[in-house]
């Protein structure tokens, strides 16, 4: 703008009219400004046409107009006029208070525009000329990552060889900050070294193995080249090895499933067994870690079947004619028939016939007679009746049959409903 007489050092000073209103009641001394004011001659004060005296007719305190007495009753007829002055420095100047293109490079002292000066993203790829910056216009360090827009720096922005190592700041380029395709190998000189910290790289040849990478562009090939096995792909919580060995590692615990040892005696003594014996047969411990083999050995009269265990589990029997057992029944010798009366067995072994002759005597017949009569007869009758238990009398004994009697207490024959009969043999 314009001014007449010396240029204005830092600040700008003009003044702010406008005028409030208000009805005056007779009573009422006090009225709200919709302005603050800082002292009493910030504003004239007339009621009625008639200025009043600051200080002495009225006072202000911010927004608060206070009178000595109350004016008149009336319509508008108490009025303040604001004549405040308002200072505006030059650093209160927005960019919107600024018209476009008012200010230029020749406007601009040399080196008036510096990084404190420039508002983070404001200068983006629109504000800037196609190769306005250059190496020499650009502090070093000056542009980091705050001031650059995303997207703002593309290709045709930067002129050949001005970004250097010197003008970027620590950590300022980002993926975030490049254009998609606007970094090509034009942009970067011979031999720099690029480290790429996030995104992807794709479309290129299978990085070798000397350089870091597989020499693949799938899994199973990059496993093959780099002599990696299954068991790379095998889970850490699950792994599976079905070859070659293992060494150089720390004893396994028994409580992780190994021995705890690393030779066969320590491993017998972790896990509370003892040697192998060596033979066929049952594994006894005779001492502390001293076992012996044992077999199953037939006595008289005796056969043993797979003694050792080998070929299945081992049996014990009677050899053939060595039971102790030569015969038995049981029968009811009471049964309703006329003596002589043949009993039917309500079990038997090796008993022909059993004949009741008379009351209270019986006759056993062999099927295959003993071969002598070196044999024990064991006979046994249930209670006849209350305290009268009776007894049996054996009569005779042959290698054909035997005859025995059973009686009352009182020696009176009688027929038990119940008698055991079992004929023993060593022979």
């Amino acid at each position: 703008m314009s001014y007449l007489g010396n240029t204005p050092e830092n600040n700008i000073v003009f003044y702010v009219l406008g005028i409030d209103k208000f009805n005056g009641t007779g009573a009422c001394t006090q009225f709200t400004m919709t302005r603050t004011l800082a002292s009493d001659i910030d504003a004239q004060v007339v009621v009625d046409n008639v200025i009043q005296e600051p200080g002495s007719a009225y006072s202000v305190s911010g927004t608060l107009l206070t009178f000595t007495e109350a004016p008149f009753s009336g319509s508008n007829n108490v009025q303040v006029i604001y004549r405040t002055q308002n200072v505006v420095a030059y650093s209160q100047l927005t960019q919107d208070q600024i018209p476009n293109d008012t200010i230029t490079t020749n406007k601009i002292a040399s080196g008036a525009v510096t990084e404190s000066k420039i508002s983070a993203n404001s200068v983006t790829s629109a504000g800037l000329a196609n190769d306005a910056v250059k190496s020499n216009n650009i502090i070093d360090g000056a542009v980091t990552d705050s001031k650059i827009a995303t997207g703002a720096v593309t290709e045709d922005k930067i002129g050949t060889g001005a970004v250097t190592n010197a003008k970027i700041g620590s950590g300022a380029v980002t993926s975030t900050k490049i254009g998609a395709g606007a970094v090509g190998t034009t942009q970067l000189a011979s031999g720099l070294s690029v480290n790429i910290t996030g995104g992807s790289i794709s479309g290129i040849t299978d990085l070798s193995i000397a350089d870091g990478g597989t020499g693949a562009s799938d899994a199973t090939t990059a496993r093959t080249n780099l002599g990696i096995g299954s068991l790379g792909t095998q889970s850490s919580s699950s792994v599976s090895i079905t070859g070659g060995s293992i060494s150089g590692i720390t004893d396994l615990a028994v409580a992780d499933g190994g021995t705890g040892a690393s030779d066969a005696a320590t491993a017998r003594t972790n896990l509370g067994t003892v040697a192998d014996p060596g033979d066929n047969g049952f594994m006894v411990r005779t001492t502390s870690g001293t076992t012996v083999s044992r077999t199953i050995v037939a006595g008289s009269g005796l056969t043993v079947t797979n003694a050792n265990g080998v070929s299945g589990n081992p049996t014990v029997s009677l050899s053939s004619g060595s039971s102790l057992v030569k015969a038995w029944a049981t029968i009811n010798g009471a049964q309703a028939g006329t003596n002589p009366f043949e009993i039917t067995e309500q079990a038997s072994y090796n008993l022909a016939q059993i004949i009741r002759t008379a009351t209270g005597q019986f006759t056993c017949y062999f099927t295959i007679p003993p071969a002598t009569l070196s044999y024990a007869l064991l006979l046994t009758i249930s209670p006849i009746g209350g305290s009268n238990i009776g007894y049996v009398h054996i009569i005779e004994q042959s290698t054909y049959f035997f005859r025995f009697e059973t009686r009352t207490n009182a020696g009176t024959l009688t027929n038990p409903s119940k008698i055991s009969v079992a004929v023993f043999s060593a022979t």
